[in-house]
Formats: structure tokens, C-alpha cells, sequence
């Protein structure tokens, strides 16, 4: 050190120096770093190339270059990606093994040696977390799940590419369904993955809002992906966004094993497209099997109304026989009921009278003794006729209803013809009631209460008036 500072110096001894001090004294063991990947390529010799930064509040606050060379940059990428699930990228925050080198001529370099997969996968994990923590916070997380999903699905809005296959397999799934149901889709084109992927879906999504009441659902849909294409779908403002759309929202993101946040908040969460599709489909077949239940229903019940009725109408006749016996015994029983009120009354009527004779006889019997006798003769002869009255009225009453009895009874044909009526109808059955109607040599037949009489009129005597 002290000839460095005892002359002048040329640059490259000055680097020489550098690198001979971090190479050999300061960073001689290898040490792990942790740091996000902002550019990554592979050149033609195999060596990986990178470009590493640190952010803090989202500006970048270090960054290095970094190498992977080819000698161990295929099985380092190979292994990271087996156990994430996910290539080695940019956007990823990895904590890897690396010699921390200075070059004369090239200045600062990290040579990678090993990389940490479980780090980048718990980074991933606790950022879904925090995510996932602040929008329960927030009060969100179930507001997209407690929207009502329409009886029948018939608009569908979609955000997804216009060229991935998963969007042309959801519209094919639901144009070509067994059922025959017709749907109007409409897709609002998005970026689904890389960088500027949640801002253009965020922007789709207001695009769908400016018309939200053409349409019953919203379906984001994507044909799969690594994980960390997956990343945007755990991105916190696009699920705050999604959280709170005013149309039920169906994902179908392409992800067989993970759950993305925007899957955990959304109405309806499906593994693909088709599924995505499906589920739409089966609402609608879900409808409309309650409706076909529901005419079964009513033509059954319908069905049962009309037998009951019928039913009802079997046993009317009887129930009008039943009906008019019974009225005829309730009139009877009134009539008697009358009767005999009649008679408690006049028999009260009279008592009282009787008692209020009695109870001033003693006072009025000196004065009025011819009046007193006259009185009580008027109140006999008034109880008698009261009394021959009320008898006369119920055996009138009596009378009349078994008259009418009688007269039902009597109008009987077989008692008509008991009593010696007959009945005359010409030979073509018409009954003649007017000799008038006869004429010398007419066939008749004469109706006995049994059998009948063909005759011959010989002659008529008609009366005279």
C-alpha cells in the first residue's frame, strides 16, 4: 500500500491494484447475495449474462453485471426452473453464490456458481401473503364473491389476448355447446403477461366498465403459463380493481397446481378457459332444468286439480239430496221451534197479565168489581182466540207442508194411474188432451198403470157448453 501512495501511478496499475486487493484479500471466499434480475440473455457461447439490481420503494438503489458461465449456466437454469416452476428471468428476486470479481480492463463482475430456488419461491409466497393480508384489510376480499350471478348467462365480456389458443378455446367451447345456448361475446384485448401486463388489464377492465350494463359476466381469460407468467394475476392493485367490479367475474387463467390471488377473490375461480366456459354453460343447464322441474310441477299439480274437481262433481248429486233433506228437516224444526215459542209466549203473556190481576184485584175489587169480571172474561176470550189462533196457524203450517207432501207424492205417475186416469196418445205417441183433437176412425192408445189399449175410435161424444 505504501508504494501506491509513494508516486505516481498508471491507471492500469491502479486496477491491477484493485483487483488484486478484492480478488485475493477482501473477497477471496465466494459469499450469497441477494438481488432481482432487470435483464437476462443467453449468447451463443453459453455464457448467461445479467444484469442485477436492488430497489427501494421502487428505484433502484445498486446494480452490478453478473455471469453465468457455460460450464454451468445450462444445469443452474435446469435446476432453478425444475424446482420453481419458472425460468430464471427478469422481474424474479433470486439469492444465488457468487465470487465477487474485479477486472482491469472490464471493471466489476459477480460470477454466479449456485442459485437458491427456495428464496425466490418464499420471496413469491410472502409477497402473495402480504397481498393477500392487505386486501382482507381493506375489506375486499369477498366483495366480488358476494355478487348474485345472473339466472342465465348470456353477455360475456372477456379480457384475454385476441390470439391465445386459451380465448379460442373458451369461444369455441361455448359456441359449440350441447345445449344450443347462444352467447354474445365481446373481447376487450390485454397484454396477460410481462411487465406492462396489470396496467393493460386494469385498462381493459375500465373499457368493460364504460358499458357494464350490456353485460351479465366478466371473464378473464389466458391459455397458461410459467409462474412467474402467473405473477401478475397475484398483483395487489389488480385484484383491489377486480375485488370491487360491479359484474360477478369468472378466471380461467390455465394453471393446473397454483391459485393465483385474483382466483382466490374472484366469484367464480376455474383451472382453464374450457372449465371457465363450462361453468357458464352449467348455469344456464342448471336454469333451465329448474324450469323444466318447474313445468313438471305444474302440469302435475294442474293434473290433481282437475281429478279433485271431477271428484267434487261425482259426489254433487248426492250431496243435493243429502242437502235438500236436510233443509226440509231444518224447516220442520222451525217451524215447530215457532210453535211451541209461540205458545211459551203467549202462555208468559198471559201469566203476567193474570199475576197483575191478582196483585191489584184486593184494591179494585170494590170499585170495579163488574169491570174486574168483565176484564177477566175479555182476557179469557182474548187467551182463546190467541190460543185457537196459534193452533189454527201451525196446523195451517202443518198442513200446507204435508199437503205439498201429499201433492209431490200424488203427482206420481203410477198413482195417477191408480186412481183411474188414464193417458190417450194418438198412434204416433202424441198425448191428446182435447177430444178436439180426435176425429172418427183415429187409432189411439190408451196408457193403463199396466200396460196399454190400441182402439179405434167408433164414435165421439163431445159436450156441449
Amino acid at each position: 500500500m505504501e508504494d501506491v501512495y509513494s508516486k505516481e501511478i498508471t491507471l492500469s496499475e491502479l486496477n491491477l491494484f484493485i483487483k488484486r486487493v478484492i480478488n485475493e484479500e477482501i473477497f477471496a471466499t465466494p459469499l450469497w447475495i441477494i438481488a432481482e434480475i432487470s435483464e437476462i440473455r443467453t449468447a451463443r457461447n453459453r455464457h448467461c449474462y445479467l444484469e442485477l439490481v436492488e430497489k427501494q420503494n421502487e428505484k433502484i438503489i445498486a446494480k452490478s453485471r453478473a455471469t453465468i458461465w457455460s460450464n454451468r449456466c445450462p444445469i443452474l437454469k435446469d435446476y432453478f426452473e425444475e424446482k420453481t416452476g419458472t425460468p430464471l428471468q427478469a422481474g424474479i428476486k433470486i439469492l444465488f453464490r457468487a465470487e465477487v470479481r474485479f477486472h482491469e480492463l472490464y471493471g466489476f463482475s459477480l460470477n454466479i456458481l449456485d442459485v437458491d430456488p427456495s428464496y425466490t419461491l418464499g420471496d413469491l409466497a410472502k409477497q402473495r401473503e402480504e397481498v393477500i393480508r392487505k386486501l382482507k384489510e381493506d375489506g375486499v376480499f369477498d366483495l366480488n364473491k358476494e355478487l348474485n350471478l345472473p339466472l342465465v348467462i348470456k353477455r360475456i365480456a372477456v379480457i384475454s389476448s385476441e390470439t391465445a389458443a386459451g380465448y379460442e378455446d373458451f369461444v369455441n367451447t361455448l359456441n359449440n355447446n350441447t345445449f344450443g345456448y347462444k352467447f354474445e361475446i365481446k373481447i376487450f384485448p390485454a397484454l396477460m403477461q410481462g411487465e406492462d401486463a396489470e396496467k393493460d388489464i386494469i385498462r381493459a377492465m375500465n373499457e368493460v366498465y364504460e358499458e357494464v350494463e350490456k353485460f351479465d359476466v366478466l371473464a378473464i381469460i389466458r391459455g397458461g403459463g410459467s409462474k412467474l407468467d402467473l405473477n401478475v394475476f397475484d398483483s395487489y392493485e389488480l385484484a383491489y380493481q377486480v375485488s370491487q367490479f360491479p359484474l360477478p367475474v369468472i378466471t380461467g387463467l390455465g394453471h393446473t397446481r397454483d391459485v393465483s390471488v385474483l382466483d382466490m377473490i374472484v366469484f367464480g375461480a376455474l383451472k382453464t378457459p374450457t372449465a371457465a366456459a363450462e361453468f357458464i354453460i352449467n348455469v344456464n343447464r342448471e336454469f333451465e332444468l329448474r324450469l323444466n322441474n318447474l313445468a313438471t310441477k305444474l302440469i302435475n299439480s294442474a293434473r290433481d286439480f282437475v281429478t279433485n274437481h271431477e271428484y267434487r262433481l261425482q259426489l254433487l248429486p248426492e250431496r243435493l239430496v243429502r242437502s235438500s233433506k236436510e233443509l226440509m228437516n231444518w224447516h220442520t224444526s222451525k217451524l215447530q221451534i215457532k210453535k211451541n215459542d209461540l205458545e211459551n209466549t203467549l202462555q208468559n203473556y198471559i201469566s203476567r197479565k193474570l199475576y197483575y190481576l191478582q196483585k191489584h184485584k184486593q184494591k179494585l175489587e170494590d170499585s170495579i168489581n163488574v169491570f174486574a169480571v168483565r176484564q177477566n172474561d175479555k182476557l179469557k176470550l182474548q187467551f182463546n182466540k190467541l190460543t185457537i189462533q196459534a193452533n189454527h196457524y201451525v196446523s195451517n203450517e202443518s198442513a200446507k207442508l204435508e199437503s205439498l207432501i201429499a201433492k209431490l207424492d200424488s203427482l206420481r205417475p203410477e198413482k195417477i194411474f191408480k186412481r183411474g186416469y188414464h193417458l190417450v196418445a194418438d198412434e204416433n205417441g202424441k198425448i191428446i188432451t182435447d177430444i178436439d183433437d180426435l176425429a172418427t176412425g183415429d187409432y189411439i192408445k190408451i196408457y193403463f198403470n199396466k200396460g196399454t189399449v190400441d182402439a179405434e175410435i167408433k164414435k165421439l161424444n163431445k159436450r156441449k157448453e
